[in-house]
């Protein structure tokens, strides 16, 4: 069953800003990544589809209904975590508690505590008193306590540690297997590989379907350290895009046979050099080229 149905989206602020003619679907227990550079209109397409900003034209229905004809209700069904923190009340968490529970006129303090305790929050302390890692753990709670049909992720794992990323993956499978249907805006290249069904590239106004070409190729973020100054010219290596040189110090996104890049890599006075999962951001750059 069809959760999301999006026809000619748009929202623009200026001719080069915004979102134009979007079109696409969401399939029940389905996950829908959107990546992209910022500024290309990532958070802004969340918006639009959930009415908090105003679409210039456009249609959206979520479980074939029109989001305007039912607005209130449709919202009761949906979470949406933003990609900035929320303005939260000067209130303890379990004074918040209560007025959750108000307005979805029912009880939700067992489901919130049980997620309070497994991200370790007390409902004791002030919300505005948290740390950005713990308001990030509240929100995510909040957008997803009520077993939404419907999820919005708008940057979920900003400000989190890697086991918090791993317990927020493992409930947002959870959700999806019992129905629950995701899209979400992240930069944690992993995270977006583990949970997505779909994955979407928003460039120059259209969406751009690249998970096979994510996962066709091993995307590694390497620096490494010599005893000699560095030029670009001495990393004009197959494989080797998003050079960045500070002296004696080098990083760059590889995509190839890691033993044929150690080989030409030699004959360099290596002190150091590690590899790392780059973000979506520090391979997008050698994506774009191929596309």
């Amino acid at each position: 069953m069809k959760s999301l149905i999006v026809k000619n989206l748009t929202k623009l602020y200026d001719k080069n800003h915004g979102i134009k003619e979007l079109s696409f679907e969401l399939l029940e227990k389905e996950c829908l990544a959107i990546i992209g550079k910022s500024g290309t209109g990532k958070s802004t397409l969340i918006k639009t589809i959930l009415n908090i900003l105003t679409p210039d034209r456009g249609n959206i229905k979520i479980y074939n209904t029109n989001l305007n004809d039912n607005y209130v209700d449709i919202m009761k069904i949906v979470g949406y975590l933003q990609d900035k923190p929320i303005d939260f009340p000067k209130v303890t968490i379990n004074k918040f508690i209560k007025v959750i529970n108000d307005y979805y006129d029912q009880d939700y303090t067992n489901d919130l505590m049980y997620y309070l305790d497994l991200f370790k929050l007390n409902k004791d302390n002030i919300i505005t008193s948290l740390s950005s890692g713990e308001i990030q753990k509240l929100s995510f709670i909040l957008a997803i306590f009520h077993k939404p049909k419907i999820l919005f992720l708008d940057e979920p794992t900003n400000f989190l540690d890697t086991n918090t990323i791993h317990i927020m993956s493992d409930i947002l499978k959870k959700l999806k297997y019992e129905g629950t249907s995701i899209i979400v805006c992240s930069h944690s290249l992993n995270f977006i590989l583990d949970l997505a069904d779909k994955i979407y590239l928003l460039n120059d106004f259209k969406l751009i379907d690249i998970k096979d070409k994510l996962l066709k190729k091993d995307y590694k973020k390497i620096t490494l350290a010599t005893n000699n100054p560095l030029t670009y010219k001495d990393l004009n290596i197959e494989g080797i895009s998003n050079i960045k040189i500070s002296n004696k110090v080098a990083d760059f996104i590889y995509i190839g046979n890691l033993n044929y890049l150690l080989k030409k890599l030699s004959h360099f006075d290596l002190t150091d050099i590690t590899l790392e999962n780059p973000s979506i951001d520090e391979v997008l750059g050698g994506l774009l080229n191929v596309l």
